[in-house]
Order: C-alpha cells, then sequence, then structure tokens
C-alpha cells in the first residue's frame, strides 16, 4: 500500500520490456517482472514489519514473498501464505513449467510460512508436506452477487468490438439469426493452454452434436491460436464462433445476462478454484468442469452442474451432451439448484470462514 504508487508507474514499464524481449511461451516467464518488484518493494516494507512486529500478522498475496517471510521469522511474526496457486510441482504434472527463478523464490518462501490459506481442497493437497505451514486452511472464494442492470458504456461497444468467425469450419451460420435447435456455450478464459481451450475446441468439432452449437470465446484468446489449435479431422459442421475482449466484472455479468448462456465450460488443466464457475452460476448458467478445477469441489454432477471424470475432449462430449439429452423441465430444475448453490458462494461466507480463522490464529499467537 505503501509503494502503491511507484510500483503502479515500474511494473507496467519492466513487464512491457520483458514481454517484448525475453518472454518464453513454454514456461511461466510471463510473471518474472512481477516477482521481481514483489521482491523489490518487499525490502522496502521491512522498517514498517519490524517498528510493528509486536502486534502484526503478516500475508503474503499470491506467492513470491520473499525476502519478508526470512526476516518475519527472525522477529516472530507469524506469516501466512494466501490464494496460492497449485505447487510448481503440481502444475508440471499437467505441463505448466514455472521458470527457475520463479521456482526458487517460493521455495524460499513456503519454507518460512506459519499458515496456508487455500481456496479449494485440490490446492491445498498440491502443497501437502512441502511446506513449513503448521495449520493450513480451506477458504472457498465467493463472487460479487449483486446483479448488473445497466452494461458500461464499454460494454455497450463490445457488438463493434467482438468477431465471429468459423474458423476452418465452412458452414457455420452466418447472420445474426440463431438456430432454434441450438445451445450457446461460453468459455471465459486469458491463458489457452492452461484453461485447456484445445481440449475444448476437439470436445465440440470432432463430435457430432444433435444441435447447433454457438460458442463464445471471452477474453484474452487469440484467433491465431485458436486456428492453430483446431482438430485435423473435424466432424461437425455446425458451429459459430464469437471472439469477445476481456472484460470487468460487470461487463461480463451485464454480458452473461444479455446473452443468456445455456452451459460454460471449464475444462482448465489446473485451475485453484476459478473465479469464472461461481460468476457463472449466479447468473444461473450450469458449468462443465474438469476434475481439476477447484470450485468444481462446491458441485455435484449432474445435479447443478458437470464435472469431467477426466480431462479428455470425449469426457466432454459426453458431458455437454448430458445437457442436451435433459428434457425442458429438468433443464429448469438444473437452472433452479444452479442458483440455490451459488447463493453460498458469495463473499459474505468468505468473510465468515476468514474471521474465524484469523481468531484461531490470533489466540495461538497470544
Amino acid at each position: 500500500i505503501v509503494n502503491h504508487y511507484l510500483y503502479a508507474l515500474l511494473y507496467p514499464i519492466t513487464k512491457f520490456i520483458y514481454n517484448k524481449f525475453f518472454i518464453n511461451t513454454q514456461n511461466q516467464s510471463h510473471n518474472n517482472p512481477i516477482y521481481f518488484w514483489q521482491q523489490a518493494f518487499g525490502y522496502l516494507c521491512l522498517p514498517r514489519l519490524y517498528f510493528n512486529r509486536k502486534n502484526l500478522i503478516v500475508v503474503c498475496f499470491e506467492t513470491a514473498g520473499w525476502p519478508i517471510v526470512k526476516y518475519c521469522k527472525k522477529w516472530n511474526i507469524p506469516v501466512i501464505m494466501d490464494f496460492a496457486s497449485i505447487s510448481h510441482e503440481k502444475a508440471k504434472c499437467f505441463g505448466i513449467y514455472e521458470t527457475q527463478y520463479g521456482i526458487n523464490l517460493k521455495l524460499k518462501e513456503r519454507a518460512l510460512i506459519a499458515y496456508g490459506f487455500y481456496c479449494s481442497e485440490f490446492c491445498k493437497k498440491s502443497f501437502e508436506g512441502l511446506t513449513s505451514a503448521k495449520k493450513d486452511f480451506v477458504l472457498y472464494l465467493g463472487a460479487e452477487g449483486k446483479k448488473i442492470q445497466e452494461a458500461s458504456s464499454k460494454y455497450q461497444d463490445l457488438s463493434s468490438q467482438g468477431s465471429e468467425v468459423g474458423g476452418q469450419n465452412p458452414n457455420y451460420w452466418n447472420g445474426n439469426n440463431k438456430p432454434e435447435n441450438s445451445i450457446k456455450l461460453s468459455f471465459i478464459a486469458n491463458l489457452e493452454y492452461r484453461k485447456g481451450l484445445d481440449i475444448f475446441l476437439e470436445g465440440i468439432y470432432a463430435y457430432e452434436y444433435p444441435v447447433f452449437l454457438e460458442v463464445h470465446l471471452i477474453g484474452r484468446i487469440r484467433e491465431e491460436w485458436v486456428n492453430q489449435h483446431l482438430p485435423k479431422e473435424m466432424i461437425n459442421q455446425n458451429i459459430k464462433l464469437i471472439y469477445r475482449p476481456a472484460m470487468s466484472q460487470s461487463e461480463l455479468f451485464a454480458y452473461l445476462q444479455k446473452e443468456a448462456f445455456d452451459l460454460n465450460v471449464q475444462c482448465s488443466r489446473f485451475d485453484s478454484f476459478a473465479m469464472v464457475v461461481p460468476e457463472t452460476m449466479m447468473q444461473g448458467i450450469p458449468n462443465v468442469v474438469s476434475p481439476f478445477v477447484g470450485a468444481g469441489e462446491m458441485i455435484k454432477d449432474g445435479f447443478n452442474g458437470f464435472i469431467m471424470e477426466e480431462l479428455s475432449s470425449k469426457c466432454l462430449m459426453q458431458k455437454i451432451k448430458s445437457f442436451i439429452n435433459l428434457l425442458p423441465n429438468e433443464k429448469y430444475n438444473l437452472k433452479h439448484e444452479v442458483l440455490l448453490s451459488s447463493k453460498n458462494m458469495s463473499w459474505e461466507n468468505y468473510y465468515r470462514e476468514l474471521s474465524k480463522s484469523l481468531n484461531l490464529i490470533s489466540k495461538s499467537k497470544l
């Protein structure tokens, strides 16, 4: 907080230069600039930590809390590692690679923490036996429950910013007339590979469906990436792809309300939680999630959403067809259960559980 404005100036400049000349698309090297500045401002924060050390708990948001944790250990200040993504060891199993620079920082940090706060059991288990935490907590995240009645001016311009393509599919329908026998799918992501976009593309193109598919790709998704990862044999010819840029939460809520999607697909290779799940569920949209999405712990397969048994295009196809084959009253009941379940995915619930956890930590410190 103290160094916020200086950070806000220096980090984007460093990030731009680094990404222009050094980024490695085969790993998570895009995180290196933020790790660097986290360390730099960590040193600048040390005087304040020292003078408040007798009545202090330090929370390291995300990762790379070095060198703060080193000095907190010396000054007997409890440290919480909060909102961690899954461990780099587990991420590697899914084909996601961190740079050695980032790994070294994270290893130093997690060896000196007192407590771990995780957003799902899936995330917590990935750190099992790999940290110094004497107690771990799982705090499920929430989402803003307020309905967005009016879209922002930026949202109003989305229709002119988006693009509609059919990839290599010559038979996608043109214009704005949606066939009656169709369903609308949303795929919301900023990282194509990690979010399993290639699996999603194979799941919708490589199998036949009894309906037309209108698919909205929302976020920082590159059309060239999509074209490169389309399946070689495309069986399904009844697909319309629509690209939409990344949006703020209010813009996303307005877009979800306007489009009234039938399903949201989150077939990630890993997601410690995936905020998109409660955000879409609050709009009554059921989700199809991979077994590696933490928010899936709040879904009961077939009752308020769908959970893939394995991360494969075939399994994804089966889940989409499970929804298609539902009777109208069954789809209505599914949406009803989605809306009811979403009420438990609020920030109020998160704050309540966070308060309980912090009280336990404060008592143990006393």
